[in-house]
């Protein structure tokens, strides 16, 4: 039976197997790339392709089995010699690779004290850049958001600390300044100023558990963050208020979000990619249907000038135009 969405931007191999822990797009010396970050196979872990044409340009992955199967958490920075991935393996080490051809970038960062048995897991990892250093931000399973230079593995400031774990971190801009919008496990979320660790205003009860997303953008002149959770919840903060902005949306499983262009808020959840207005939160068409297939991430990139969303399934990766949500198949535009 043909496929109504085409075919698709890839296809896993067998050693995939394991839940996505993230997909990123980016532009690496000049051209567009995608990377997915996944908890399979050790030998297939990071896997890098050309965002126009769909081909493998790059792959890595660590050796042995871990009790997670693999990357907890990942982030992709920019850097002055390209990009960075950072990851998060089995809690406590942290790794940058330099892409799109997957190789060690700094120094293995190992976050186990003195005298301690095991290190809280790393669950969440973002980073910011002040004074011209870029600065690796850590978030842990003991509600701990660390900071650190991305280069020395040198800690730069005393931790945040929270009440529950953190699995999400978001980094904004307000008044000028830096901000952390940290996703507490127990729903809450928390605004601290990046740089002097100063929370900003009380945290606000958005969600009534886990974060599974939060993700900044800009309407009207200010910032507001959409966020996720395993409450199977969207809603809309405004980090200066710390006010829940409008209603909020209900799905049957929590949800990946990404900003699209235009103001678009992509989601993804069970089987289905939605398109919502960011400013109104009313949908912009119906959703697209993957069927049986769970989707688990989703990233917007630009791609030889069109928009591009490019949704993770536990089988496929697939391109739309972000624009109209038509399927976008392999190959550069036309």
């Amino acid at each position: 039976m043909r496929d109504p969405l085409g075919p698709p931007f890839a296809v896993r191999d067998g050693c995939w197997g394991d839940a996505q822990d993230g997909l990123f797009g980016a532009v690496a010396y000049g051209r567009p790339v995608l990377v997915r970050v996944g908890r399979g196979h050790p030998g297939r872990q990071i896997t890098v392709y050309d965002a126009a044409t769909g081909v493998t340009i790059g792959a890595a992955g660590v050796g042995g089995w871990h009790a997670m199967g693999g990357f907890i958490t990942s982030h992709v920075r920019p850097d002055r010699d390209g990009l960075v991935l950072v990851t998060a393996l089995d809690g406590e080490v942290v790794r940058q690779w330099r892409l799109p051809h997957p190789a060690p970038a700094a120094p293995e960062l190992r976050l186990a004290r003195p005298g301690d048995l095991k290190a809280p897991w790393v669950c969440a990892v973002t980073s910011y850049v002040h004074d011209g250093r870029t600065v690796l931000v850590l978030g842990d399973s003991d509600g701990a958001v660390r900071r650190f230079d991305a280069a020395s593995g040198a800690e730069v400031a005393p931790p945040l600390v929270h009440e529950g774990g953190i699995h999400r971190i978001a980094v904004y801009t307000a008044g000028g300044r830096t901000h952390l919008a940290c996703g507490e496990d127990t729903g809450r979320l928390w605004r601290w100023d990046a740089v002097t660790g100063t929370p900003v205003g009380p945290p606000v009860s958005a969600h009534l558990g886990q974060y599974f997303a939060i993700v900044p953008f800009e309407t009207g002149g200010r910032t507001l963050l959409a966020t996720s959770s395993i409450d199977q919840s969207i809603r809309r903060v405004d980090p200066v208020s710390g006010d829940l902005v409008g209603d909020f949306r209900a799905f049957e499983e929590g949800a990946s979000v990404c900003l699209a262009p235009g103001l678009v808020l992509a989601v993804v959840e069970g089987g289905n990619l939605w398109r919502f207005d960011a400013v109104t939160f009313e949908p912009v068409a119906a959703p697209v249907s993957f069927g049986d297939e769970c989707l688990e991430a989703v990233c917007a990139l630009d791609v030889d000038g069109r928009a591009a969303l490019f949704v993770a399934g536990e089988e496929t990766i697939r391109r739309f135009d972000a624009t109209t949500g038509e399927p976008w198949p392999t190959g550069p535009a036309t």
